[in-house]
């Protein structure tokens, strides 16, 4: 089932209050509880100022490989 053209996402309700909301199966993984906390860290971290900008991949690499010390492959 395709969403609604104007992206709005269809509820099941109980007497007019939302109770469900129906997403793709493919979309599902992104509403387990894991997921979403991993969300909500990630959102205090950035948040917090706990998160870098890097100006190209290869910055990213280097950032990422002086954290673990080591190199990218």
């Amino acid at each position: 089932m395709a969403p609604p053209s104007d992206g709005a996402i269809p509820y099941l309700t109980d007497h007019s209050r939302g109770v469900a909301a129906i997403v793709s199966a493919d979309d599902a993984w992104y509403w387990a509880p894991g997921w979403q906390a991993a969300e909500a860290e990630a959102d205090a971290d950035f948040r917090d100022g706990r998160s870098r900008r890097f100006d190209s991949m290869d910055d990213l690499f280097a950032g990422s490989d002086a954290i673990r010390g080591g190199t990218s492959a």
